[in-house]
């Protein structure tokens, strides 16, 4: 990636890996980025509801004064992150290595942009 990414989604499944790749996006997020926050939360080992996710998502960014918007999509996780990546025409997609092994190489395959997968 030769710029700073501008608009970055993160997949956000409330685990550990979650919340390091959620942190990753935050510290990847300059003046001027959005952060789009996409709950990941059927299947593949989903630590909560989308709701309860998003929220805590919320409370996390909010603590690091980093702009973000929550998208409230369900289904597949990674169709939902790699539709939305095109949808929103991202930079890069943030994903946790951990118990979202399969979702992370498959949106790393599938995506239109960089996809950064942060180690567990």
């Amino acid at each position: 990636m030769a710029a700073a990414a501008r608009n970055i989604l993160v997949g956000y499944d409330g685990t550990d890996s979650g919340r390091r790749a959620l942190a990753a996006a935050a510290d990847l997020a300059g003046y001027g980025s959005m952060v789009s926050v996409a709950a990941l939360a059927s299947g593949y080992g989903a630590a909560g509801e989308p709701a309860a996710l998003l929220r805590e998502a919320r409370e996390q960014l909010l603590r690091r004064l980093v702009v973000a918007r929550y998208l409230d999509r369900t289904g597949d996780p990674v169709e939902v992150l790699v539709e939305s990546a095109r949808a929103l025409r991202v930079d890069l997609v943030v994903v946790g290595r951990g118990s979202q092994r399969v979702v992370s190489g498959a949106v790393g395959d599938c995506a239109s942009c960089d996809v950064l997968i942060v180690a567990c």
